[in-house]
């Protein structure tokens, strides 16, 4: 569950950022549109690292179960 708010809160807080600066700059939806792609790219970088820490830590596990079930 903490997966899918991190993904969804970097998206949204990125492309209201993004609102944000064209409101400034006068450049919508240019740094909108910048916005969602880069908090859509970093949601699924993040994702991508969890699960791969998540897999390591259940392989580190099967392999210390397996290792005791030798003794």
């Amino acid at each position: 569950m903490q997966t899918a708010i991190t993904l969804a809160l970097s998206v949204i807080v990125l492309t209201l950022f993004g609102r944000w600066l064209d409101g400034l700059f006068g450049t919508y939806p240019l740094l909108l549109v910048i916005g969602a792609l880069w908090g859509a790219a970093g949601g699924t970088v993040w994702v991508v690292l969890r699960v791969k820490q998540y897999a390591d830590a259940q392989e580190r596990k099967q392999h210390e179960d397996s290792s005791e079930d030798r003794e």
